[in-house]
């Protein structure tokens, strides 16, 4: 065996540890009985050893939510109450016709039809739904596939998650969520999140000799350690909840460990392992929870809601045309019939198509494909979107982004490259720029001070690949300074070896500084190394270093002088560091070294460092058209106000002539905007607000102030904000705003779980698209919104007027259900997966309070519909009129070409069997939705209809498959579909009829068409 512990051993270590096996040195133990080296981390050269490890231990992933098989798919589809009434029907059908039908060997296809119908509309609607919940798996997976970093074979690398194994040595920094059970070994200022297991919010403090135990699923709040990994994906603890919680027959077994593992927390907080609390909290470790279920099955947005709403009421008059359709049909019939006869059982089936007919209304009327086209263009949306590298957590994010008026960006990584370099410094009052750092007049002791400020005073690294290449991990700010000493052949490697860390102090957005205390045995003192923002660092010293006198008195004079080397550094775009430390005996740090004011105080400054960071060079031009798009971008960032100022003019979010409220500092514009208790003073925010552009020197609480505010501000029309972070405080801001952008490389694991989108490159570029594809996503409903109205006004019409005048419908149960299908699947998927185009961006934002149908939408929908019924009620009821003038210009000889124009007589009332005058009705009723189809692709007026149809494959696939189904249907339908085949000039006819309404489109939807709809549109 290779290991001398078994999992066993270490899970029931992790659920009912005691004191005396807290005892000092168990890392130590654990770890030489895991086969761990302390320093090198495991042996993966071993491949014998590795596969044992994977083999005992398992690895980190859990399993897979069940899929949904195909035919639960069809289950549902089935559950719809019209779907089941025309199964009902059809049966009843099939059965009358095969009983008391006079036609036996025929009258059975009428239910058969209507049955197969039905099961290609569930086969289809089904299919459409396996579809979306494939891709939301696949965008899940890659959501989960969360990056960690690991010391393995002696080197630091980074793994996915999923890779980690027991004994692994697991790097935490702030912002993490932990991946897997483990002991803390080395750790700095480690605060934990536990909530996800014991319910409490209060931070928990982690230290290798008093509290090592760290469980999967928390989050680490502040602070820098090494976890030795002890257990992983389903004998980890995030593992055991989720196999309690997914299997019912361990229910009551869970049940009693809970109550087991209550009494034996070491810190004394219970831990409800079936709690709501946990259940959620605990899934949100992005590396072995279940899929998001916001992600796989969507959240209820506005538009969603709103469509919910429409489809209701347009389904209630639905049903009030499909109850007056069937009444006057009964009625006529009746008056008919029993006024010369009596009532036969064969009646009955008369009975049944009158009602069959009344139910294929209610399934046209209903327009089940709008809540459908919302599923369908959000996730053709989410798929298209990742390709832009935005990564979709949440779908209503996607639509959200179509109203966004506002965009609070982050300058770092966001707005610039995140390539940071050291573009100039000055050290220990040397009046030389220090890039020829290793030719500057500096002395050993000064070069040593800020190569250990820059070495040791960081938790960056750099990782060298086998070919040579390197790759920064960290700090964009620290990795700049590492690669500041690599140019200049310095190991930061070496200080780090040779420094012993005696305590570490974060870098936080709120303190904007990070101290480092190192001992230094030789001297037997130990020394603070501190850096931080140029002005609050600089604040913090008492003394200045000088290479050619030593330590001496920061005087005013030199204070105000480096002041002003700040704001030249800043005036140029420089993000500004100063660097300072302090020395102190054994005595005062064992005294006073705990007091982290104190250790920070009275420093000697050493020296600044300006580091640039170029802006991206597409982010002027997509600045430019969100301003163009009624968005207007704010930048919030920690830096100096002068170097935000300079970025913001070079981005164009600042004019140069800017007013007094459009730059503030983070402390000015809390001061200003909040009462004493914290709460927003909104008549000051609301005079602020319009001005701002820029809020430098902001902290994470400074975000979220402006954010609300946006949110609840009064004037200047209603805020839909969003905000992009990286931090672990940034999630308070990240949830609050409307739509939260994380950072995907810089951000933190706690920030991207509270977001709503992840930017795969942190470019601000990535948001621009995002709200391209949000508005997208309404233009997409809107079209099928018209397009379904439209056929909805139509057929509803054509049904209860034919009804009334004809004592039928023109149009069979099946040939309904036909048209129900192309008006919601097919039509839904065509005009929902549109790609947008560079005009959306041309148009203020969308309102959330906008009504669904606008003006244009109402006069596209009333002008189609009134030519759409002149066409069908002209051929309905003028057909005898027309064949007979034809008939009598086809007896002479003269006009051959007439004559095949010709369409024999077939009455306008028998049904007995299928009539080329109902065929030509039906083949009609389908062409001009065909044609509608491509009119329906413009809502704001376009002359054009048929600009971008060939950059969209699918809706072309979709059209030309529509057409072949309409031709094989038509011609060889027969009985099933009610239909006749229809020779080459029959369709002629039909074509040439549906025509015109490419021609009429403009005019139906311009301005000066029936302006009293737009009232009207008020209504919907």
């Amino acid at each position: 065996m290779y290991f001398n512990i078994c999992p066993e051993d270490l899970q029931n270590f992790f659920e009912l540890h005691s004191d005396v096996q807290l005892r000092a040195g168990i890392q130590e133990q654990v770890a030489k009985a895991l086969l761990t080296n302390l320093e090198g981390g495991i042996d993966t050269l071993d491949e014998k050893q590795l596969l044992a490890r994977k083999e005992i231990f398992g690895e980190n992933t859990l399993p897979e939510r069940k899929k949904k098989r195909f035919w639960e798919f069809m289950v549902d589809a089935l559950s719809d109450v019209t779907l089941i009434v025309l199964i009902v029907c059809g049966i009843l059908s099939l059965i009358l016709g095969l009983t008391i039908e006079k036609d036996k060997t025929v009258g059975w296809i009428e239910g058969a039809s209507i049955l197969v119908a039905v099961l290609i509309v569930v086969l289809i609607s089904s299919l459409n739904d396996f579809q979306k919940e494939k891709q939301f798996r696949e965008l899940s997976a890659i959501k989960d596939d969360v990056i960690v970093s690991v010391t393995r074979n002696f080197k630091r690398m980074q793994i996915p998650a999923k890779e980690l194994l027991v004994g692994d040595l697991l790097h935490l920094s702030t912002g993490d969520i932990v991946t897997a059970d483990g002991l803390l070994l080395k750790g700095y200022d480690v605060k934990v999140d536990n909530s996800s297991l014991t319910g409490e919010s209060e931070p928990v403090e982690k230290s290798p000799n008093e509290d090592p135990v760290i469980y999967s699923g928390t989050k680490i709040l502040a602070g820098y350690g090494i976890l030795l990994v002890c257990a992983v994906g389903v004998r980890s603890q995030t593992g055991i909840i989720h196999r309690l919680v997914s299997s019912n027959a361990s229910i009551s077994a869970g049940k009693k460990r809970t109550s087991e593992h209550k009494e034996s927390e070491p810190t004394g907080e219970s831990t409800h392992l079936l709690s709501e609390e946990h259940k959620y909290s605990s899934s949100s470790s992005s590396d072995v929870s279940e899929p998001d279920e916001s992600v796989i099955e969507g959240s209820g947005s506005v538009l969603q809601k709103k469509l919910e709403d429409l489809a209701v009421r347009i389904g209630y008059f639905g049903m009030m045309m499909a109850v007056l359709t069937f009444l006057i049909l009964v009625i006529r019939f009746c008056i008919k019939t029993y006024t010369v006869r009596r009532f036969d059982v064969a009646d009955l089936a008369e009975f049944l198509k009158f009602f069959i007919v009344g139910i294929t209304v209610l399934v046209v009327a209903v327009p089940e494909g709008l809540p459908l086209a919302v599923t369908i263009a959000l996730a053709f949306s989410v798929k298209r979107m990742l390709r832009d590298k935005n990564l979709v957590r949440h779908l209503d994010a996607c639509e959200t982004m179509g109203s966004a008026t506002t965009i609070c960006s982050d300058k770092t990584g966001t707005l610039t490259t995140n390539q940071m370099t050291v573009a100039a410094c000055e050290f220990a009052h040397v009046q030389k720029d220090c890039l020829q750092y290793d030719k500057a007049p500096l002395g050993r002791t000064s070069k040593d001070i800020v190569e250990q400020i820059a070495s040791v005073n960081s938790t960056a690294e750099v990782l060298i690949e086998d070919d040579g290449r390197c790759e920064y991990l960290g700090s964009s700010t620290e990795c700049a300074l590492l690669y500041f000493l690599r140019v200049h052949n310095i190991d930061y490697a070496k200080y780090r070896k040779t420094c012993e860390v005696a305590k570490l102090v974060t870098f936080s957005s709120a303190r904007k500084r990070m101290s480092t205390i190192i001992y230094l045995p030789q001297e037997e003192i130990y020394r603070v190394l501190c850096k931080g923002a140029g002005e609050v660092v600089l604040g913090r010293c008492a003394f200045l270093y000088r290479e050619d006198t030593g330590k001496g008195p920061l005087t005013p004079e030199l204070r105000d002088y480096y002041q002003q080397r700040i704001d030249d550094y800043a005036q140029k775009g420089l993000r500004t560091l100063t660097f300072a430390y302090k020395d102190l005996s054994k005595e005062t740090f064992e005294a006073r070294g705990a007091n982290t004011d104190f250790v920070e105080s009275s420093l000697i400054f050493m020296g600044i460092v300006g580091i640039k960071d170029p802006v991206r060079p597409e982010v002027v031009n997509a600045i430019k058209q969100c301003q163009k798009a009624g968005i207007v971008v704010r930048m919030v960032t920690g830096d100096n106000v002068l170097t935000a100022c300079t970025i913001a003019k070079e981005c164009g979010i600042l004019d140069a002539d800017y007013s007094f409220f459009s730059v503030m500092e983070g402390p000015d514009f809390r001061n200003r905007v909040t009462e004493a208790d914290g709460v927003i003073n909104m008549r000051n925010f609301n005079m602020i607000w319009p001005h701002l552009r820029v809020l430098a020197r902001s902290s994470p609480q400074d975000k979220y102030v402006l954010v609300d505010g946006l949110i609840r501000a009064d004037n200047g029309g209603r805020q839909i904000v969003a905000v992009t972070g990286d931090g672990t405080n940034d999630a308070p801001a990240l949830k609050r705003a409307h739509v939260g952008f994380a950072m995907g490389i810089q951000g933190t694991e706690v920030a991207k779980e509270a977001s709503d989108i992840i930017l795969m490159d942190d470019n601000f570029n990535s948001i621009v698209s995002a709200v391209k594809w949000g508005r997208n996503i309404y233009d997409s409903v809107s079209k099928f919104l018209q397009f379904q109205l439209t056929v909805n006004v139509v057929a509803i019409l054509v049904a209860v007027v034919s009804s009334a005048v004809i004592e039928t419908s023109p149009l069979t149960a099946v040939q309904m259900l036909w048209i129900n299908l192309i008006m919601d699947s097919l039509a839904s998927l065509a005009l929902a997966t549109e790609p947008p185009s560079a005009a959306l961006l041309s148009r203020k934002p969308y309102r959330n309070d906008k009504p669904i149908v606008t003006g244009k939408m109402i006069r596209f929908i009333v002008g189609h519909s009134l030519y759409q019924c002149l066409i069908v009620f002209g051929t309905i009821f003028l057909f005898r009129t027309v064949s007979a003038f034809v008939h009598v210009i086809a007896k002479t000889p003269t006009t051959t070409s007439a004559q095949q124009f010709y369409i024999p007589d077939s009455g306008l009332v028998s049904l007995d069997k299928p009539t080329v005058h109902f065929t030509m009705v039906f083949n009609l009723f389908v062409l001009l939705q065909l044609v509608n189809e491509i009119n329906a692709r413009k809502i704001h007026g376009e002359l054009n209809v048929f600009s971008g149809l060939t950059m969209n494959w699918l809706y072309l696939v979709i059209m030309a498959a529509q057409l072949l189904c309409q031709l094989v249907i038509v011609q060889f339908g027969g009985k099933a579909f009610g239909v006749v085949p229809l020779s080459w000039y029959h369709w002629l006819m039909s074509g040439f009829s549906g025509t015109p309404t490419e021609l009429t489109s403009p005019i139906h939807s311009h301005s000066f068409y029936i302006q009293d709809f737009k009232r009207s549109s008020q209504v919907l």
